[in-house]
């Protein structure tokens, strides 16, 4: 791959992540369950589940596409599915309608997961750029952040105009979109695609982790990080509901920690620098991770919910995409697609399992839940102390 072939491949990749980030529907998810369709916030959490079951289960699979006939192409049925499922989701308020689109969406998830960052690590590693992973993947990240953080207030807008449905139906145009920026696409190739077949490619990459036990506390620390603050999108809104904040606050509420998770991504390397070092980066990312769900715990109130957003959101859904930018460079390239979507259907089983507690624990023990988030983010910290140090060689 030339440069200028990467230039050009690196431009349409930022793009795409910006499409990605377009969902108009992000600032009124609970609302549109709650009072468009009447579902509980148990409810709710419970079609998550489900969500995260068909992830759990198509992760990997879909991975192995990825790795074996192309990123590309995988890219491009995850942006098509993500279409239909936008379509489907605004129609009609109606609880099989919302199964079939969230299979769809998990479909549409699990194909471009993992394949996106393998797109993307492998055209750095052509043209001898890979020790940049960590800034270039934190650059892609805000790139989607920033498709967030446009659509967010648009989508409250939208949804107090024309519908609580309505974000969701034109969060199908940018999906589309992105299939077409995509077909033109022409990646790179460090391996032969047919070296392997499909199953020993599912295979191998699936264990990849598993026989690497030096990572294994990278892999569950980053693992359980991404669960916990994971509950920071689907906690925010019914805490603005029970403090009476108008819907359309709540885009802008979205805008505000994803623009800090926008610095704190594009900031990666000199964030590390500052701290001294990416152990100590990492300990300070989920100390405050930690201090925005307990500020929520102590006192509710509008302003400690910012707080939350600012750090467990700003800061905390950071990390995971911190800790895999240096995960990349302990993994083949013709297992990149599958390894990488292990690591995310660790996180389905996680929040799957969550999901119906969290769901109960919302009704009535929100400050508990709060304390609970909390708690797993700090228990993990412990866990860095047992991963290998940056000296040490993990052979592929």
């Amino acid at each position: 791959m030339t440069q200028s072939n990467y230039t050009s491949l690196y431009r349409r990749y930022l793009a795409f992540q910006f499409l990605r980030g377009l969902h108009f529907f992000s600032a009124v998810l609970m609302p549109m369950f709650t009072d468009w369709a009447g579902l509980s916030e148990a409810s709710v959490l419970m079609i998550q589940s489900w969500f995260w079951f068909w992830a759990f289960f198509l992760e990997i699979p879909t991975g192995t596409v990825a790795d074996r006939w192309g990123r590309k192409y995988s890219l491009m049925l995850g942006a098509s599915a993500w279409v239909i499922g936008a379509l489907i989701y605004g129609s009609v308020p109606m609880l099989a309608v919302f199964l079939l689109a969230e299979f769809l969406f998990a479909l549409g998830v699990a194909l471009m997961s993992g394949a996106d960052e393998a797109l993307l690590y492998d055209a750095l590693k052509q043209v001898g750029q890979e020790d940049q992973a960590r800034h270039i993947m934190g650059r892609a990240r805000a790139f989607h952040l920033a498709g967030i953080l446009f659509s967010a207030p648009i989508g409250s807008v939208v949804a107090a105009q024309f519908g609580l449905n309505a974000p969701m139906l034109l969060s199908a145009v940018p999906a589309l979109l992105a299939v077409v920026l995509i077909w033109p696409l022409a990646e790179p190739r460090l391996h032969d695609h047919d070296e392997m077949d499909y199953w020993q490619t599912l295979r191998e990459g699936t264990l990849y982790f598993w026989r690497k036990k030096l990572l294994w506390p990278i892999v569950i620390n980053a693992t359980v990080v991404a669960v916990a603050t994971y509950y920071v999108i689907w906690l925010y809104q019914p805490l603005f509901q029970r403090l009476e904040v108008p819907i359309t606050w709540f885009g802008w509420a979205h805008a505000f920690f994803v623009v800090i998770e926008m610095l704190v991504s594009s900031q990666f390397v000199r964030l590390t620098h500052w701290f001294g070092g990416p152990r100590r980066f990492k300990v300070a990312v989920l100390i405050l991770t930690a201090l925005g769900f307990l500020s929520v715990a102590v006192y509710p109130h509008w302003v400690t919910v910012l707080v939350m957003l600012a750090l467990s959101g700003g800061f905390g859904l950071t990390y995971f995409e911190y800790v895999k930018a240096d995960l990349h460079r302990f993994i083949p390239s013709s297992q990149r697609g599958t390894a990488i979507s292990t690591l995310k259907m660790l996180q389905g089983i996680g929040r799957s399992l969550l999901n119906p507690v969290v769901g109960v624990m919302i009704v009535s023990q929100m400050r508990p839940l709060m304390s609970a988030l909390a708690f797993m983010v700090v228990a993990s910290i412990f866990l860095l102390f047992r991963a290998p140090a940056k000296k040490v060689k993990i052979a592929e």
